[in-house]
């Protein structure tokens, strides 16, 4: 799958990752056929596409998957179970994909701070 169609959504979420976290230091990388989300350095999302639609995947501990689950129709991730697919009416709307972007890197930050002491 060609690059551009995650083009718009990778501006989308650059500028609300910045609201979200205050970080400028949001990237991304092109991997296993999506697109691997990173702020801080941490993994916490990916972009994936599926006939000419993107799908967002963001890392969300239990009780924020379990929340995400609206009945809508939605891809299963392909990733693992700490993976929730953001159902296209968050999405589309910029101050829900600000607090489920905020929820899913406070998470992922604990989870690195948390292995990082594990490591010493």
């Amino acid at each position: 799958m060609a690059t551009e169609i995650y083009q718009s959504t990778l501006q989308q979420l650059t500028h609300l990752v910045q609201q979200a976290d205050q970080s400028p230091d949001f990237s991304h990388r092109f991997m296993f056929g999506g697109v691997g989300l990173y702020s801080r350095g941490v993994f916490f999302g990916i972009l994936m596409a599926e006939q000419e639609r993107v799908w967002i995947l963001l890392k969300l501990p239990a009780e924020g998957r379990e929340a995400l689950n609206t009945g809508e129709a939605l891809p299963e991730s392909p990733v693992g179970k700490q993976y929730a697919v953001i159902p296209s009416s968050i999405a589309l709307d910029d101050d829900q994909m600000i607090a489920w972007l905020n929820k899913s890197l406070t998470y992922c930050y604990d989870l690195a701070v948390k292995g990082k002491k594990k490591k010493k």
